[in-house]
């Protein structure tokens, strides 16, 4: 099983457990972690953290093109999107990502 974890912050000091995702990644080859700031992030990360970050937010054009790619190799009818975040960003993606949406409302 893969555990693809798109994670979106404004700012890298909102990137709470970051240490913690890094150190999984590192223990378990079937974790993958993008992160992604709205913010420009900080050209101090230098090229090996930027390989894992993205500037702008999580859209559900690239939860498909991740699905696309999956799709190559394994059954995505198996695969699940847990979304987490304000209730319109919930509700576009539950409208426009290729596979179910579980979500958790928090705002």
């Amino acid at each position: 099983t893969v555990f693809h974890l798109l994670y979106s912050v404004k700012t890298l000091d909102e990137l709470v457990f970051w240490a913690e995702i890094e150190e999984l990644r590192s223990l378990h080859r079937n974790i993958v972690a993008e992160y992604h700031m709205t913010e420009k992030f900080p050209d101090y990360l230098g090229p090996k953290l930027t390989e894992s970050f993205r500037e702008g937010r999580i859209t559900p054009d690239q939860i498909n093109c991740l699905l696309l790619e999956y799709q190559k190799t394994v059954d995505i009818s198996e695969m699940r999107l847990f979304v987490c975040g304000p209730p319109k960003m919930i509700e576009l993606f539950d409208r426009n990502v290729d596979i179910k949406c579980d979500f958790e409302k928090w705002w």
